[in-house]
């Protein structure tokens, strides 16, 4: 009975793992066997054109080795000639509302404030590229 148990146990764990799959939304070409990888614009030294984008869900780590593994094979996969990962080095947005709301007590003013802040990240974006 606890071999069973131990089996059914394994089993569940097994059938749980979730597959992370690489998105690519883009125009695919003939399979390349080989992709050179950038990190900055200025060191693609060809004339190239971008033609797709490529990553995981939101909740995926995109800058690990194993990710990096799936992009060059999704990036073969789909004829493309290299990947360019680019971050966003804009400066944060922040939003801030403030209520301002005065309130008379007799002859007493009070003043209430309240403020709600909202901070905005631009997210790093990885690009297939083909050369002209």
């Amino acid at each position: 009975m606890n071999k069973i148990y131990n089996l059914l146990l394994l089993v569940f764990f097994f059938s749980c793992q979730v597959k992370r799959n690489v998105f690519f939304i883009g125009t695919k070409h003939a399979l390349t066997t080989t992709v050179d990888v950038y990190f900055f614009e200025s060191s693609i030294k060809k004339p190239y054109e971008i033609i797709g984008k490529i990553g995981f869900d939101k909740n995926n780590k995109y800058y690990t080795q194993a990710a990096h593994e799936k992009y060059v094979l999704k990036a073969k996969e789909v004829g493309a000639d290299g990947i360019l990962y680019l971050e966003n080095l804009c400066q944060p947005k922040l939003n801030t509302k403030t209520n301002v709301e005065i309130t008379q007590i007799g002859d007493i003013p009070f003043v209430n404030t309240s403020a709600t802040s909202s901070f905005q990240v631009a997210e790093n974006s990885i690009y297939l590229i083909k050369y002209k």
